[in-house]
Order: C-alpha cells, then structure tokens, then sequence
C-alpha cells in the first residue's frame, strides 16, 4: 500500500496493514461513519471509491478489486485523508 504523509510517498507492506489492526473495535466506532461512493464493474475487475469519516478524519480509499473463485478480493488500495487540526 502506497500513501503520502508529509509530502513525501510512503509505503506499507499487506503484512505491516494488517498487523496494525488487532481486530478489536476503536474506541471512537460509534461515532464513525462509512458510506460507498462508486463502484465501476468490467468483467472480473472493479474500482471502488469508500469515504471514511472519523471523528478526527476523513479518508477517502480508491480500490482495486478482482472476483477470484466467485467471490471479489481487494488487491489494490490507495488512500488520501484529511486531519482536523
């Protein structure tokens, strides 16, 4: 996963992502809100637009998807947020 923080392009690893996420709720999660954008299907490939708004954030993920053995798997993922200050 790629993303810019500061100005500068940063990259994660998918074993560093989901490391980062211990599957538990966040404190916040009654208060966060998610809502999908846009979907555009061609085939067994699809791009996705998701808007995540947090209560110090919002993010906005543009995904890469591709139906694999019948069911649609995120294989890309970039992102750009938002931060209150």
């Amino acid at each position: 996963m790629r993303f810019v923080r500061d100005g500068a392009l940063q990259m994660r690893t998918f074993r560093d992502y989901i490391a980062g996420a211990n599957g538990a709720p966040a404190a916040d999660e009654a208060s966060r809100r998610r809502r999908i954008l846009s979907v555009d299907v061609t085939g067994d490939a699809a791009m996705g637009k998701v808007e995540l708004d947090y209560p110090q954030a919002r993010l906005t993920d543009d995904l890469s998807l591709l139906k694999v053995d019948g069911e649609w798997t995120i294989v890309g993922k970039i992102f750009s947020s938002e931060w209150e200050k």
